[in-house]
C-alpha cells in the first residue's frame, strides 16, 4: 500500500471514522498496511468531494498523529459550539483501549492538520476495566468496555 496515492483500493483503515467539514469529506483511521508494525499509532487522513469515490486525496502531512496514547480512532467527530472533536482510543499503558482521549481539531484544511488533547476519559469512572469507543446522540451515550 502506498498512503500517498489517490486510489483507495488496497487501502485498509482500522476504525475508520467518515465525517463532512469544510467542504470536504474526511476519512480518517490507523492502517496494518502502514510500513510501521502498530496498528495504534499511525493516523492517517484523507479527503475528498464525494463520499463514495475512489479518488481520495492523502493528506500530505500524513501521517497526521503518531502517538499510541492518542491515534488511533475511537468514536465518530463531533462538535460542541462550533469546534471539531477526534475521540482516540489509549493504547499507549496497561492493555489495549485501556481508555479515551478527546482531542479538539484545531486545524483541518487540505494541507494543514492540528489537533490537541482536552480530555482523558478514565474507564474506572464508569466501573470498567477498559475502554476505546465513545459515541452519542441526544439522549444517549454509548461506550464499549471491559467490565
Amino acid at each position: 500500500m502506498h498512503i500517498f496515492s489517490k486510489s483507495m483500493e488496497n487501502i485498509e483503515l482500522i476504525d475508520a471514522t467518515l465525517f463532512f467539514a469544510n467542504g470536504w469529506w474526511w476519512l480518517m483511521g490507523t492502517t496494518s498496511l502502514h510500513p510501521v508494525p502498530s496498528t495504534n499509532d499511525q493516523l492517517l487522513l484523507f479527503y475528498s468531494k464525494e463520499p463514495f469515490s475512489q479518488s481520495w486525496t492523502p493528506h500530505p502531512q500524513n501521517p497526521v498523529a503518531t502517538n499510541i496514547g492518542n491515534c488511533r480512532p475511537a468514536g465518530n467527530i463531533f462538535t460542541v459550539n462550533g469546534k471539531f472533536f477526534r475521540p482516540a482510543q489509549n493504547n499507549a499503558s496497561r492493555q489495549y483501549g485501556y481508555g479515551i482521549k478527546i482531542n479538539e481539531i484545531e486545524v483541518l484544511t487540505t494541507t494543514d492538520y492540528r489537533e490537541k488533547e482536552v480530555l482523558a476519559i478514565n474507564p474506572k469512572q464508569w466501573g470498567l476495566k477498559a475502554c476505546h469507543t465513545l459515541n452519542f446522540s441526544a439522549s444517549m451515550v454509548v461506550i464499549d468496555g471491559i467490565k
